[in-house]
């Protein structure tokens, strides 16, 4: 049990990690600030479940920032977080 504990313990961190550096690109902090980038290492994050990573995917869909500017996207994105019962994405998906 423990191996398995430690296992998700890791995937946790390691979206974290990955979510924490995607937001240091989008928002231009130690690094430039590059959207593409952003997006790229929020996808690595999101395809480990995590739900910021899957809330800020959908703003930068909403917004065209690094991808091309896609509503149904956003929508996808904010309800794949939402869904994990992460509030914002609950607004973000009620003001659509």
């Amino acid at each position: 049990q423990s191996a398995t504990a430690y296992a998700a313990a890791e995937a946790v961190n390691g979206s974290a990690l990955l979510c924490n550096l995607a937001d240091l690109y989008e928002h231009g902090l130690g690094v430039a600030q590059d959207f593409h980038e952003a997006q790229a290492w929020y996808r690595r994050a999101a395809a480990m479940k995590n739900f910021v990573a899957e809330y800020s995917l959908g703003h930068l869909y909403l917004k065209g920032q690094g991808v091309a500017q896609d509503v149904e996207q956003a929508r996808y994105w904010f309800t794949r977080s939402a869904q994990q019962g992460y509030a914002d994405a609950k607004k973000a998906l009620e003001a659509l």
